[in-house]
């Protein structure tokens, strides 16, 4: 008598379970049903939690810029899904994720900034979960969390994210205006006025002068700053 191997006795099962699920989506099909339709009227049932679930097992990517795709590391999403965890879904974890609205947005940053997620508690010996709320907070989650959502109309979850029109602070205090050409040459004068007196006064150090002048204004003469400061 031959007995078949395990690794074909496996590789049966295997084939059988499919078979199973090939099976039962096809006689959905073949009477009316629509096995697709139902996932994604079930994913547009889930509530927030279920969502930050999925995000978390399938959506911890980077989602824009030049490594846009590669995985978070690991310490990124830590940090992220923490912020998630623990200000989101207090707030909004049960509700209905497709229902979710622009006000509800606002709400739910007011509600972070006024702290009503921050906590201090002991989860074991020595060591305690302090959760800060606050205007920072509030930004960096609402950031977080308008990525989840965006993930989310990708797959079915929502049909919009309401974090895009949301009257509410996305971005931290940058600032995107840059130095004019007389604010650079002015800049450039007081470089060597540094240099010509650190010079005279103590000459050891009138290299690294020398060296930070070179080094953040050698595009001045590109720039076409009248007697340019890039050589000497």
């Amino acid at each position: 008598m031959v007995s078949a191997s395990p690794s074909a006795a496996v590789s049966n099962r295997t084939r059988g379970a499919y078979g199973g699920q090939a099976k039962a989506l096809l006689g959905a099909a073949a009477s009316g049903g629509d096995p697709a339709g139902d996932v994604q009227e079930k994913r547009r049932e889930s509530t927030v939690k279920e969502l930050l679930d999925f995000y978390e097992t399938h959506g911890c990517f980077i989602q824009r810029g030049k490594h846009k795709g590669k995985p978070m590391k690991p310490l990124t999403k830590k940090y992220t899904m923490g912020r998630l965890r623990n200000h989101v879904e207090p707030l909004l974890g049960h509700r209905r994720a497709s229902s979710i609205t622009s006000g509800d947005i606002e709400t739910f940053v007011a509600d972070v900034t006024a702290g009503k997620t921050a906590r201090d508690e002991k989860v074991a010996p020595r060591k305690r979960l302090i959760i800060r709320g606050g205007e920072g907070a509030a930004r960096k989650v609402v950031r977080d969390l308008s990525a989840v959502f965006s993930f989310g109309g990708r797959h079915g979850f929502v049909t919009k994210n309401p974090v895009e029109k949301a009257s509410v602070r996305k971005t931290d205090n940058r600032r995107e205006r840059f130095l004019t050409l007389e604010e650079v040459s002015h800049l450039g004068e007081a470089f060597d006025k540094v240099e010509t007196d650190w010079t005279h006064q103590a000459p050891m150090y009138s290299q690294p002068s020398h060296f930070h002048r070179r080094r953040f204004f050698r595009a001045s003469t590109a720039l076409g700053v009248p007697g340019g400061f890039g050589g000497g």
